[in-house]
């Protein structure tokens, strides 16, 4: 009785945990699809992908991380603390401390580095003007209730004592851009005050008169200062925009009123040469303008002569307009929660012409779309003010919103976890990685090598000279000491690495080699050209010989020689046989021959078991470095995977591919981690995919350029993407980085009572700890 009372006990044990970890599956899952939500607050969203995959690490909660974290890739952070809305924000010189004001009457202030936070109080009404001063030493904030404080910046104590003016608000206020004592406020009464703070006090100096209608004074909303100083602008209530030479109180021009609504937000350019002003209002539009110290405000006009016509896109008002630092690239915040980038040289949307990664980097190039910037949409309420600021050269944005956050953004990032690693102008995109070590072999100027150590993002070698024509294809050795390329000089050539020392030059073609690779044992060497031949050679030279089992490519007699400068016409049906790639599989047993119509010859290209042929699809089937196990070819919307046979089973016909992954307008595939593999796309994305559903991993990540290839670094958690243009990308797949990085843009973890809305049948736990 007892051994079968223990029997029974451990089968109800193994029942009682096989429901529980059922139950946990069904949870994460749940969580994973309100994660991925996009009516999920942004934040919420990233704790809850974080705690799914806590819970338990399934695809949908890795899909739902990933697609968290790029679904808005501009955004760094969420910096949390107010009790109610933010309502103005203010980033200092050094790019470091950012100071929030709030309807809950304090002010914040991080330290983006340190995350150390300081509360100020001093307000009684909400907090609704911030402003540092030129060196950084002083922070000005204003209220609804006409309140003006100056804080040390150092100590956070007021500066000198507070100023309650006659004024019911104060909502504009701004430092002089070059003496640290000087201060202009904007109030409800419609004046202008120039503030002298150099004494320690608060004395004002000058009143303006601003703005006023017929009906009497209209409240002033915004007033920035040009780079130099000299000039002051203003918009108000009055719908009018206004230039003033602010040491004499003298309006400069006419008053500009084409928003033909309330003016919220003015903002100057500070790039070399330009005189430019924008500014934004309840029109739900930005206007910018030309300015001069003589003649005032002007519409902005093109390099062709057109003036430029306002910049609509925001579906509500337009709080606040700032340009990025030495640019003309001007940023909106609005109230429909977004924030837009616009070329103000152009009057257009920004268009992304760069990638800017994770390290703030940038690498140009061009767009065969012309993408426009997607709006920066990470707030969940209608964001209230902007501003942006260097740090340690790089761009930084900070909003504050109705949601209660302030977000601090990159705002050119266009991906999370891409680092630029080498931009290699010329036509080429060849490149390769060493089966070993975390380096890419690649193509530089179209006739140079040179080896990239991918994790320091440092050459191994300088570039050097290897083909005396443009080079299409290279590959390392399977013991990573020798690299081939070749190239449209019909030669391969054989390099020593990580040395660089020319081995061999292998001849023998007659035209363009497409492809290169070593034997498994490096005892061989194999080039495919465009003269249909597959030649074997020894890496130390010598005559080829032609491999004429497996290949059954067919040579075109009308493509060009290496002697001829055009390519002549050809034989379409020719081409489309010729042999674009060899591959071997891991163990050498299989050599696979891609063929230019899309199709694959797989066979024991030593032996004598029968050669078979993957149907051909619609478009050029992809070269991958191949497992033991399996092979890719593509469709027009999908990618294939084929087992491969090993020994013990005949590969007398290849039968249904085990999977297809639906991927339009692929370029590239390769091995990712923990059974996934990454593809490639020329609309320039790249997507992550579970080989054994065949289900992809979050949602597509957009580089911004059309893709040519991809190189994985399964064991690193790496893949480096590689343009048509020639850029590398490297790219972090470490989903233990995600995790981590999930928690630190949220900025928090759930609270009791979104925790029990959201996980109500788990016991509560801070996700991201209880900072």
């Amino acid at each position: 009785v007892g051994v079968a009372a223990v029997v029974l006990g451990i089968v109800a044990l193994v029942a009682w945990r096989r429901a529980a970890a059922e139950a946990d599956r069904a949870t994460s899952r749940q969580l994973a699809a309100l994660a991925a939500d996009p009516a999920t607050p942004n934040a919420v969203g990233l704790v809850l992908a974080r705690e799914a995959f806590d819970l338990t690490p399934t695809i949908e909660a890795q899909g739902a991380l990933l697609t968290g974290l790029e679904r808005h890739p501009a955004v760094d952070r969420f910096v949390h603390g107010h009790d109610d809305r933010v309502v103005s924000v203010a980033i200092a010189p050094d790019g470091r401390r950012v100071a929030s004001g709030s309807d809950d009457e304090t002010i914040r202030v991080v330290d983006l580095e340190t995350d150390e936070t300081v509360t100020l109080e001093a307000h009684e009404r909400s907090v609704v003007a911030l402003d540092f001063n030129a060196d950084g030493t002083l922070l000005a904030s204003s209220d609804d209730a006409g309140r003006i404080v100056v804080w040390d910046a150092g100590s956070w104590e007021p500066a000198s004592e507070p100023l309650d003016t006659e004024v019911d608000r104060i909502r504009a206020l701004a430092f002089h851009p070059t003496d640290p004592h000087i201060l202009v406020t904007g109030g409800h009464d419609g004046a202008l005050v120039v503030w002298d703070l150099s004494d320690g006090a608060v004395r004002s100096v000058r009143r303006i008169e601003a703005h006023r209608t017929d009906a009497g004074a209209a409240e002033v909303r915004s007033i920035d200062f040009d780079p130099s100083g000299v000039v002051l602008a203003s918009g108000g209530d009055d719908h009018q925009v206004r230039l003033w030479d602010w040491a004499n109180g003298t309006q400069i021009g006419p008053a500009m009123g084409d928003h033909g609504a309330l003016v919220r937000a003015v903002a100057f350019s500070d790039a070399p040469f330009a005189r430019v002003l924008a500014s934004g209002g309840n029109d739900d539009a930005a206007i910018i303008w030309a300015w001069d110290p003589v003649g005032g405000l002007r519409r902005a006009v093109r390099v062709d002569g057109e003036t430029i016509p306002k910049l609509e896109g925001h579906d509500e008002r337009i709080y606040d307009v700032e340009f990025l630092p030495g640019s003309y690239v001007l940023a909106t915040a609005s109230r429909d929660r977004t924030v837009m980038l616009w070329d103000a040289a152009q009057g257009t949307r920004w268009r992304h012409g760069q990638f800017v990664d994770d390290d703030g980097r940038v690498a140009s190039f061009e767009l065969d779309d012309g993408a426009v910037a997607d709006p920066l949409a990470a707030h969940a309420g209608a964001i209230r003010a902007l501003d942006i600021g260097l740090n340690d050269g790089r761009f930084v944005m900070v909003t504050a919103s109705n949601d209660r956050t302030v977000a601090v953004w990159r705002p050119l990032r266009r991906a999370r976890f891409g680092r630029w690693l080498v931009e290699q102008p010329g036509p080429t995109n060849a490149a390769d990685r060493h089966p070993d070590e975390a380096v890419v072999a690649t193509v530089r100027s179209g006739t140079r090598l040179q080896w990239w150590d991918i994790g320091t993002a440092e050459p191994l070698v300088e570039p050097f000279d290897a083909h005396l024509g443009p080079i299409r294809t290279v590959r390392f050795s399977h013991d990573g000491e020798f690299v081939a390329s070749g190239g449209d000089d019909c030669a391969v050539r054989v390099w020593s690495y990580p040395g660089g020392e020319l081995v061999s030059v292998l001849e023998g073609h007659d035209r363009p080699l497409t492809s290169v690779t070593f034997t498994p044992d490096g005892s061989g060497v194999l080039g495919a050209a465009q003269d249909g031949r597959v030649l074997l050679w020894s890496p130390a030279g010598g005559e080829p010989e032609e491999v004429t089992r497996v290949v059954g490519g067919v040579p075109s007699t009308d493509l060009a020689t290496c002697d001829e400068a055009e390519v002549a016409d050809f034989d379409a049906s020719n081409l489309r046989r010729l042999p674009i790639s060899v591959s071997f599989t891991a163990d050498g047993d299989w050599l696979v021959v891609w063929v230019n119509d899309g199709s694959a010859r797989i066979g024991d290209w030593r032996g004598d078991r029968e050669v078979v042929t993957l149907a051909a699809s619609e478009i050029t089937a992809i070269p991958a470095r191949l497992t033991s196990s399996v092979t890719y070819s593509t469709a027009p919307d999908e990618i294939r995977l084929w087992d491969l046979p090993d020994d013990r089973t005949p590969f007398d016909d290849p039968g249904s591919p085990r999977l297809r992954l639906a991927t339009p307008l692929v370029s590239g595939i390769a091995p990712g981690p923990h059974d996934t593999v990454v593809t490639v796309s020329r609309d320039g994305t790249f997507r992550l995919w579970d080989i054994e559903s065949g289900r992809p991993l979050g949602s597509t990540v957009s580089t911004g350029a059309p893709l040519a290839g991809v190189l994985g670094f399964p064991e690193q958690s790496l893949a480096v993407t590689v343009s048509e243009s020639g850029q590398l990308v490297r790219w972090d797949l470490d989903v233990d980085r995600w995790l981590t990085v999930a928690c630190s843009v949220a900025g928090r973890s759930l609270d009791g009572i979104e925790w029990s809305v959201y996980v109500p049948d788990q016991r509560y736990r801070a996700t991201c700890g209880d900072g």
